[in-house]
């Protein structure tokens, strides 16, 4: 009887045991498992040392454990190579100290502190759609400053444009549930992007799908609460300006970042579909005049979708409060294949909270506070250019990576 009893209570533990195991494996198995280990949230790692390895010719071939490759783009101030850390790949942009800190921006800013904003803003960030910040190399007794990224390899999404390809509904559907997510996961953490467009997005064609990139012009909003995202300063790319941006009477009292991220994601949509911007002008007075007054203009396209065209007359509403959001998109027929895929959730961002430093919080914020004086000090004027918003200055010559004072997150 004894033996009956410890047989039965071996098989139920047994029973339990199996069954907690089969739990485990499904959440560790499938695509619910690999949404939970990419949204796991990362510490950026900073960095204050760089030891430099040379070849023969006095080239940097090594930056502490990063091996250095080739070059993929240059710019003003920096360059970026691809890098290699074991079997891992990265992009390293590295960048002139010295360089960022002569070019002025705004009235007060430079180059440089708008790198650091662009830093902070990254920290906040980790979701598959978004090209994500691994490390900052930050020595004070070097001139160079390093970012290491993740290697996204399949190029912009500006490219299919250039070459007049005629994509398929069913890939720009992909790349805009893409393009709908890793703003989402944005706009969830606090951050507007301010420079959605074709180059700003990047193919993945190793995990087949699409990042958003670039947060130079991004800022952090006041709050996540009713109106948190107003802005008053404009920034990004005229062309992929919401008519709201291009009316001074709109911007008196403020524009919202997200409604306006969400009218470039139309624009994108519009470039991929028919090669060309929604409005065009030649010049950016009369590009911002069209897009604030002149109607849409639809190419003949009897190839298209009535739900893909419903997408695209959403995202490019002219008024900012019947404009499409997140929640319309979300259960929009085009966007889910007729309700069989419904867009993954994304979760409000809860995991550890990046600590940033003094310098980066100060250039983090200026939007903020620019935005407060705007406010109160606005008479009037065209919307500025993109090259025209101030930044203030931040005090000290304190390195990217030093942290006197931490904090938990920039504010939003």
């Amino acid at each position: 009887m004894q033996a009956h009893a410890r047989g039965r209570l071996q098989r139920l533990e047994a029973e339990r045991l199996a069954a907690a195991a089969t739990r485990v494996q499904a959440r560790y198995r499938g695509r619910s498992a690999q949404l939970a280990v990419e949204e796991r949230r990362v510490e950026v790692q900073v960095t204050t040392t760089a030891e430099l390895k040379h070849d023969r010719d006095e080239n940097v071939k090594k930056v502490n454990a990063y091996g250095i490759g080739k070059q993929l783009g240059k710019g003003s101030f920096g360059t970026v190579y691809k890098g290699t850390k074991g079997s891992d790949d990265f992009a390293l942009k590295v960048l002139k100290r010295s360089l960022l800190k002569r070019k002025r921006m705004g009235r007060t800013g430079n180059a440089f502190e708008a790198v650091l904003r662009e830093i902070a803003v990254m920290k906040k960030l980790h979701h598959p759609n978004v090209v994500k910040l691994y490390e900052v190399i930050d020595d004070p007794e070097r001139d160079e400053l390093y970012l290491v990224l993740e290697f996204v390899e399949g190029g912009d999404l500006m490219e299919p444009i250039r070459k007049k390809e005629v994509v398929p509904e069913d890939t720009l559907r992909l790349w805009t549930r893409d393009l709908l997510l890793g703003l989402e996961h944005l706009h969830l953490s606090g951050v507007c992007h301010r420079d959605v467009k074709p180059e700003n997005v990047l193919w993945d064609k190793r995990a087949g799908r699409a990042k958003l990139a670039d947060f130079g012009v991004s800022t952090i909003m006041r709050s996540q609460g009713l109106g948190g995202d107003i802005l008053m300063a404009t920034g990004g790319t005229v062309p992929f300006f919401a008519p709201e941006m291009c009316s001074v009477q709109s911007r008196q009292g403020g524009y919202s970042g997200k409604a306006a991220d969400l009218w470039a994601c139309g624009v994108c949509l519009f470039m991929w579909r028919y090669h060309r911007l929604p409005f065009a002008a030649p010049t950016e007075l009369m590009m911002m005049e069209a897009i604030r007054d002149t109607p849409l203009e639809w190419p003949d396209d009897a190839d298209a979708t009535a739900e893909l065209k419903a997408v695209l007359r959403g995202l490019l509403e002219k008024l900012p409060k019947q404009r499409w959001r997140m929640r319309e998109l979300r259960r929009d027929m085009w966007i889910t294949s007729g309700g069989t895929s419904l867009l993954p959730i994304t979760r409000q961002p809860t995991g550890a909270e990046q600590t940033v430093s003094t310098l980066e919080f100060q250039s983090a914020i200026s939007q903020v506070i620019l935005n407060a004086r705007a406010m109160a000090s606005m008479k009037g004027g065209l919307a500025a250019a993109p090259s025209s918003e101030p930044s203030p200055r931040a005090s000290g010559e304190l390195s990217a990576g030093e942290a006197i004072t931490e904090v938990d997150a920039a504010p939003g």
